[in-house]
């Protein structure tokens, strides 16, 4: 069952793990629950300047009404927390060099990430490597879910968790934020985690294109220089 206690106040963390000066924070999560009074997917995009200032371009996707639709809408610069768990990439968010992608047409059964993920670790072996930023879905469409509201019962499978999932098939463009690391270092990571957010009303937790004829991917990605985990669970 949910442990609703877990908030987290996003620019409290990033300022104890990376410092004093300006810090830039994109990735996916779980949205802060009793902004909206419901479970809620979060698409993380923050910028805090030295003086402590945050300015939020995070969204929510939530499942709303008897339809069951996406409704997408932007947090304020007032809230900046998140709920249960977040993976999040930092930086200072300044201009500098990058890794850029830019792919057309998919032709195996690995999503964009799995590609990137796997032949990194295929080339790199033992050595651990991450990366974190944005891929931007121009063309095409993709499967993504959101999170309904909190179950009231205990989910234990992935088939429970698959059916209270809310599955949507998701047109471009979608602006997908996160991270992906080869291994988990021995700190039970999601090895890969994306939520995206639009320019209409989609947003939500990214799995794979149903368009690979036709999808169209870019992306701009930096390579992280350490991990570090907090709130770790005692059980998992």
């Amino acid at each position: 069952m949910v442990q609703r206690d877990k908030l987290y106040n996003i620019p409290e963390i990033i300022r104890k793990v990376q410092g004093p000066g300006r810090i830039f924070a994109v990735g996916a999560g779980a949205g802060p629950w009793p902004f909206f009074n419901s479970n809620c997917e979060g698409i993380f995009n923050m910028l805090v300047d030295k003086d402590d200032k945050l300015t939020n371009g995070s969204y929510t996707a939530t499942v709303r009404g008897e339809n069951e639709e996406c409704v997408l809408e932007k947090l304020p610069d007032t809230e900046p927390r998140c709920a249960l768990l977040l993976n999040l990439f930092l930086s200072q968010g300044l201009p500098g060099k990058v890794i850029g992608i830019h792919a057309k047409r998919r032709i195996c059964k690995k999503n964009f990430v799995e590609c990137i993920r796997t032949g990194l670790e295929e080339h790199y072996g033992d050595k651990v490597v991450g990366l974190g930023g944005i891929f931007v879905i121009k063309r095409g469409c993709a499967n993504q879910h959101v999170m309904r509201d909190f179950s009231k019962s205990p989910l234990n499978s992935e088939e429970d968790v698959n059916k209270w999932l809310k599955f949507y098939e998701m047109p471009a463009q979608l602006n997908c934020l996160g991270t992906m690391v080869t291994k988990d270092l021995d700190l039970d990571l999601r090895l890969e985690h994306f939520h995206s957010f639009s320019f209409s009303n989609w947003g939500g937790h990214y799995h794979y294109d149903t368009t690979p004829d036709s999808v169209e991917y870019e992306a701009y990605l930096n390579v992280a220089e350490r991990v570090l985990r907090v709130d770790r669970p005692v059980k998992v």
